[in-house]
């Protein structure tokens, strides 16, 4: 285990699945203490905090950025998650997404979790109330 984020604490909204399960992955296997919010999902929620228990993980937060509490926001390009499985399961729409990257290919939950672990270190104490978009250079490639 990490332990950039040992002693901060994140609320990761739609922590159970997809990019938020991640995000949740990431902070935790650096130390962060966890809350896992959801939307329906109570079993894939309580498995997320299941697996965070397990690495030592609890936590409440209260936004206060007087007292070094940031606030920001990951706005991810296309990520292989399961809501969008059947799309990228289509190697003509999987290849076409790819190339509108920069990079040439997708990205997968832990490139936002790892992201989201760099907002919540030290050397991200300056950045707050931002969007940071992680798309793979897709927006460039728009232009």
């Amino acid at each position: 285990m990490g332990t950039r984020l040992q002693g901060k604490v994140a609320v990761v909204t739609g922590g159970s699945r997809g990019i938020g399960r991640g995000i949740v992955e990431c902070m935790a296997g650096e130390g962060a203490k966890l809350v896992v919010n959801y939307h329906v999902d109570v079993a894939a929620a309580q498995a997320a905090v299941d697996g965070i228990l397990s690495a030592g993980g609890e936590a409440v937060a209260v936004a206060l950025g007087e007292h070094g509490i940031t606030c920001n926001c990951v706005a991810p390009g296309t990520i292989r998650t399961d809501l969008n499985r059947e799309d990228l399961s289509d190697p003509a729409k999987n290849e076409c997404m790819e190339q509108r990257t920069a990079v040439k290919h997708l990205g997968d939950p832990p490139d936002i979790g790892h992201a989201a672990v760099f907002l919540a270190t030290d050397e991200a104490a300056y950045i707050t109330g931002e969007t940071i978009l992680i798309d793979g250079g897709a927006l460039v490639n728009f232009q």
